[in-house]
């Protein structure tokens, strides 16, 4: 079996950093409006969820609440982390900057450019922290700033001083600059899009109602911005989304300045204004997807295959010996009823090559979800879960058409780490 790199030799030669990957998603057809695609991980040894998020471009409080039971800070070696990558375009214009607080999300959308599709970017962000609220309305981009100084206002060094941590006047450019390397300034008084010395606080409340991105991330931004860009920040906890035919619901957690504490009566409100009249309105489902807000797009419509996928059939199936014992004591046709096939796709000695594959898996149309396995040294990385062999095996003949890789044979989940590569034969990576 063959695999080669003819489609992505650039984005292998002289690999950067793992965290390096950003998202840039074709902008959907018309009609349509989630891009990306949900994955799976493996978490290694001694590494926390804010490290698989960084590397996979996710803030903080996206990984976390998208992983509930999980610890963030020792996720402990081999446990699946779905990767919520997989959006529902905000409810605005798709043009210039669009920030959903709610989501901590930024959206770019590049100016059309001959011969190249649209596209949307997206960033991961902090904002402000309750008492701090980031504001929400209409601005532009006024400036931009390398290696800016900051001047913290009065409010901010009295808050720090009666902390016990007095701040200067003015903090210049360097390594202790809350602002980072990189600074855009806005119409908006006194607010910035800016990067941070503090990057593991992006996807959290914490700033002073500034927007902060990982200093790579600003680093893109800042050199794709032209003065003058639209910027529109919007509090937008519940996105109405539309793929192929099929409805879903993302929701975020409800913060400060959206909708009040009558969640079913807002919620009943908003949903009646997005469904066309006379849709079937799944309200038990849709309410448990509001209450949990964990930012992944949940079908509402559609077969019953479809209403599984993305949300819950992504998850891997989970090992016989980590089952219930009610789980393991099923009959043999109730558990061939629910196995899945897996695709394998690639074997990988470098895992910044396993990881630049996924991310263009994610971000075929519609996407392939895919997840990573660790043996030897060497990653095994699969796609899936399908229905079927004849869908895995479809599959199969897009990825080899869209990104010239040649997938083994489908498998059942029975034993998704088989080793389904010919004896000895590695990927050869360029």
């Amino acid at each position: 079996m063959r695999y080669f790199l003819a489609r992505w030799t650039l984005l292998a030669g002289g690999l950067a950093p793992l965290w390096a990957w950003s998202a840039t998603y074709p902008l959907p057809p018309a009609g349509d409006n989630i891009v990306g695609g949900l994955a799976t991980v493996t978490a290694r040894q001694e590494e926390t969820l804010l490290d698989i998020g960084r590397r996979h471009d996710l803030g903080y409080d996206q990984i976390s609440t998208a992983n509930p039971g999980v610890d963030p800070w020792l996720p402990k070696g081999g446990t699946r982390i779905l990767l919520p990558t997989e959006y529902v375009l905000p409810d605005a214009p798709r043009q210039g900057i669009v920030i959903n607080v709610a989501a901590m999300r930024l959206f770019y959308y590049p100016p059309a450019r001959p011969g190249v599709p649209p596209e949307v970017v997206t960033y991961p962000i902090g904002i402000g922290r309750e008492g701090w609220r980031t504001p929400v309305g209409q601005a532009s981009v006024t400036g931009k700033i390398k290696d800016p100084s900051w001047t913290p206002p009065a409010s901010i060094r009295e808050e720090h001083a009666g902390n016990g941590d007095p701040l200067p006047a003015v903090v210049p450019a360097g390594p202790d600059n809350p602002l980072g390397q990189y600074a855009l300034r806005l119409t908006l008084p006194g607010y910035l899009i800016h990067g941070s010395n503090k990057p593991w606080g992006v996807g959290m409340r914490v700033s002073h109602g500034c927007i902060r991105l990982y200093p790579e991330d600003i680093s893109r931004l800042f050199a794709d911005i032209p003065v003058g860009t639209s910027v529109r920040i919007v509090n937008q906890p519940w996105l109405f989304g539309h793929r192929q035919g099929v409805y879903y619901l993302q929701a975020f957690q409800v913060i400060d300045g959206g909708p009040d504490a009558h969640l079913e009566r807002d919620l009943g409100e908003w949903i009646a204004r997005q469904l066309p009249p006379g849709t079937p309105v799944p309200w038990q489902r849709i309410l448990q997807i509001a209450q949990a807000g964990r930012g992944i797009p949940t079908a509402l419509t559609g077969t019953e295959q479809q209403i599984r996928t993305p949300a819950e059939a992504i998850q891997p199936p989970m090992d016989a010996a980590d089952g219930t014992a009610e789980e393991q004591a099923a009959p043999e046709s109730s558990k061939a009823a629910a196995r899945f096939w897996y695709l394998p796709v690639a074997r990988f000695r470098d895992p910044g090559n396993a990881q630049k594959v996924m991310g263009l898996l994610a971000q075929m149309q519609p996407p392939v979800s895919s997840a990573s396995s660790l043996a030897n040294g060497v990653l095994t990385l699969r796609a899936g879960p399908y229905p079927s062999k004849t869908a895995a095996a479809a599959e199969a003949e897009r990825i080899e058409k869209n990104l010239g890789i040649r997938c083994g044979a489908p498998l059942l989940d029975e034993n998704p780490e088989k080793d389904v590569f010919a004896s000895g034969e590695t990927v050869t990576e360029r």
